[in-house]
């Protein structure tokens, strides 16, 4: 199983052969952090979809609980990455 947080996301993209880059791993951090939304401009080509998606897939694979029970977030109670 793998852990929550960024600790967990970073051993999840170990785990799939998709480590983070740098710039993924800062933007992970804020994502991860006290904040409510977080904005991240960057040109085009820097894996901004593809990091949301490992962030999406992180958290469903995480928060699905064994007794069919969905424990994943509800709309409007965490960060939002815009």
């Amino acid at each position: 199983m793998v852990c929550p947080g960024l600790a967990g996301l970073v051993e999840f993209c170990e785990l799939i052969d998709e480590p983070l880059l740098p710039h993924e791993k800062r933007i992970a951090r804020a994502y991860f952090g006290s904040a409510r939304e977080i904005a991240a401009i960057l040109p085009r080509g820097n894996a901004k979809t593809t990091l949301a998606a490992k962030i999406g897939v992180h958290h469903p694979a995480l928060h699905a609980g064994g007794d069919g029970h969905d424990r994943r977030r509800q709309p409007g109670s965490g960060p939002h990455l815009l």
